[in-house]
């Protein structure tokens, strides 16, 4: 008996067969886990894949967006935000009637720029926006929510008239607008300034870092006659003119702008100098998108208002050529209330070489927009009228009764070509 009980106990039938269970209940363990954790991992690359398909859309959203900024004229076109509803979706706050972007592969962006800051000179000259993206990824859940918010001001150069020198002739009209230059103007008692310069907010006058004179074609000297500050710091007749002779102010000069008829580069600075090369650059390439790049060639083809409502022409000329405008740009004028759609083009005359070749600007001519004839000449004829600001080599004739002038209108409608736009914060929005 006890022989048997000790076999019994002893025994190890079975303990293989337990072992194999176990072990095959490990292994399968060990496998479902392995798929488990193979299928989450997949999962989340696909999460990230769409994740990151989502965030290239909102990113592209976005730099559509500052596209728009750069080629229209924003404070009319989102005057209405964040309600503009069909009108303009760019401006539409509501998420469903916002600007709907769609890309190659697959993503979307839906798009809103809200209005910060208006663009309102003289009082505020830097406009602020902020660009609402948000980004999809094909049919994929995912969503990417992004704020990038942005400033929009004028290229840093003189808003008005600016040339390094300017001779004045007839009996030319200026109108809410200043005149700078860093030689002589001369011809000064020709010249009719009136009003208030509508983008810097200070009396319109004559600015120069040398001398202005009332004398025409004189000599650019200290002591000139017919320097207007050449015997007194003040001249009562040309109470808000500045140059080099100027000092503080008194008398019948009391209250001139600033203080003091004095003016020197520094102060110049600070309107504004030529545009850079690389400045010009810009406008040559978006002359040649709008198929209005002129190379050698000084005949104009009028570009369609409808097609460019701001249209770039750029001439890339030898050193005596010249352009001459008569009426050919007429379209883009308009009244200065602002009661027709605006419409402004921006001339560059770019010479191959400094002091030589011309852009006229002729009787019968009526344009809005911006002029740069940065190494040639400029002439004012006849009964032009021209609503922007130029810049100019030298103003060798401003003849007739030509008038250039500022209005409300135009500077809420700046050209885009001279508007500046730079990014500055950035954020991700959770969604």
């Amino acid at each position: 008996m006890m022989k048997r009980l000790r076999t019994g106990r002893n025994g190890d039938d079975g303990l293989s067969m337990i072992t194999v269970i176990l072990v095959g209940a490990l292994l399968t363990a060990m496998a479902s886990s392995m798929a488990i954790i193979s299928s989450t991992n997949l999962r989340n690359a696909g999460r990230d894949r769409v994740a990151g398909a989502a965030m290239g859309s909102a990113e592209a959203g976005v730099a559509d967006a500052i596209a728009y900024l750069k080629t229209t004229n924003t404070v009319t076109a989102l005057a209405c935000s964040p309600d503009c509803g069909a009108a303009n979706p760019w401006g539409e706050d509501n998420p469903s009637q916002r600007k709907s972007l769609s890309y190659p592969d697959g993503g979307r962006a839906r798009v809103h720029i809200v209005v910060d800051q208006a663009f309102n000179p003289p009082a505020v000259k830097t406009a602020v926006y902020t660009i609402k993206s948000d980004g999809t990824a094909g049919a994929g859940p995912g969503l990417r929510r992004l704020e990038q918010t942005v400033t929009v001001t004028p290229l840093p150069f003189p808003i008005g008239v600016y040339a390094n020198k300017i001779n004045l002739n007839g009996t030319p009209q200026t109108f809410q607008q200043s005149v700078f230059s860093v030689e002589c103007i001369t011809g000064r008692n020709k010249m009719t300034f009136s009003g208030t310069d509508a983008f810097y907010g200070i009396p319109a006058a004559a600015h120069s870092t040398k001398f202005i004179s009332t004398g025409s074609n004189t000599p650019c000297q200290p002591n000139a006659a017919a320097n207007i500050h050449r015997s007194a710091a003040c001249n009562s007749t040309y109470p808000y003119d500045q140059d080099k002779q100027g000092g503080p102010v008194g008398g019948a000069c009391a209250g001139a702008a600033g203080g003091t008829s004095f003016f020197d580069q520094t102060m110049l600075d600070q309107y504004g100098r030529q545009l850079t090369n690389d400045q010009l650059a810009g406008l040559r390439t978006a002359a040649q998108a709008q198929g209005q790049y002129y190379n050698g060639t000084t005949s104009i083809s009028a570009p369609n208002p409808a097609v460019h409502p701001n249209a770039v022409l750029f001439f890339d000329l030898g050193p005596n050529d010249s352009v001459s405008i008569q009426n050919e740009l007429n379209a883009y004028s308009w009244d200065g209330s602002c009661s027709t759609p605006p419409r402004t083009v921006i001339v560059v005359v770019n010479h191959s070489s400094v002091g030589s070749g011309q852009l006229k600007m002729n009787a019968n001519t009526n344009l809005s927009g911006a002029i740069f004839v940065q190494r040639g000449d400029f002439e004012y004829n006849g009964t032009a009228t021209f609503t922007g600001t130029l810049v100019a080599n030298t103003i060798s004739k401003w003849n007739g009764t030509a008038t250039s002038q500022l209005t409300a209108c135009f500077l809420q409608n700046l050209p885009p070509g001279i508007m500046e736009v730079t990014a500055t914060r950035f954020r991700e929005v959770d969604s």
